[in-house]
């Protein structure tokens, strides 16, 4: 194996290990900046008797709106997954294709690339079911609906 091939893939894997770095650094400064937030907000009010008058009011009750956390829809979640292994899977197939259509140059690299490729996508499509499956379970998605195209279903 060539050096090079060995740099670039470290390289790659310093790149990704950034990137979460930055998102981890940016979620824990907007978790603090929030705490801070709502720590002022407390001081305040001189007792606890007087913040909750205040939010026993219309205008109260918009304002501790405006800190509810609002949880993602569990299914645009799970359609978002399989978007991404959608869009994987064709990638890799891509790489498939080039590693059958290069004479022999970069085949081995397609070959491998394809394999990376369609592993990461098969996992998160299959990350995407489970999930879909334990969201029926704890009833967060409705349930199958009948087929209309079922002859067993009454439609009568």
């Amino acid at each position: 194996m060539d050096w090079w091939i060995v740099v670039i893939v470290v390289t790659q894997i310093a790149f990704v290990a950034f990137i979460i770095a930055i998102a981890v650094s940016y979620r824990q400064k907007t978790l603090q900046r929030r705490s801070e937030e709502r720590l002022r907000i407390l001081d305040r009010f001189g007792s606890g008797q007087e913040l909750g008058e205040f939010l026993a009011t219309e205008r109260g009750r918009q304002f501790l709106g405006l800190f509810a956390v609002k949880a993602d829809n569990p299914s645009r979640v799970v359609i978002s997954g399989i978007a991404v292994a959608t869009i994987l899977i064709f990638l890799g197939s891509a790489f498939l294709l080039l590693s059958a259509l290069d004479a022999q140059d970069l085949r081995t690299e397609y070959m491998v690339a394809a394999v990376m490729v369609l592993a990461i996508a098969f996992g998160i499509f299959a990350a995407s079911m489970l999930s879909i499956r334990l969201a029926r379970k704890l009833n967060l998605l409705p349930p199958e609906a009948a087929d209309a195209a079922d002859p067993a279903v009454d439609l009568a």
